[in-house]
């Protein structure tokens, strides 16, 4: 995996969980009868989505140019 897949992992993840975190606060500020609870695991499971999703972007394009002789991929 390329550092620039993993760098844009952890900051849409970040960023992610970091807007999830606070509409819920919006939610609760604007309307107090609504509980919003965002569980620990499900911040966990949402920053190992995506990684392996940032993952999987990066690898298959690399594992395609990978695969071609070095002129090839200046042409495409």
């Amino acid at each position: 995996m390329t550092t620039q897949a993993i760098l844009v992992a952890i900051v849409g993840s970040m960023l992610g969980i970091g807007l999830a975190l606070g509409g819920a606060q919006l939610i609760m500020a604007l309307r107090p009868q609504f509980l919003v609870v965002i569980e620990p695991l499900a911040m966990l499971q949402a920053l190992a989505a995506g990684f392996v999703i940032a993952g999987l972007s990066a690898l298959f394009p690399a594992r395609l140019l990978a695969r071609l002789a070095p002129a090839d991929v200046f042409r495409r």
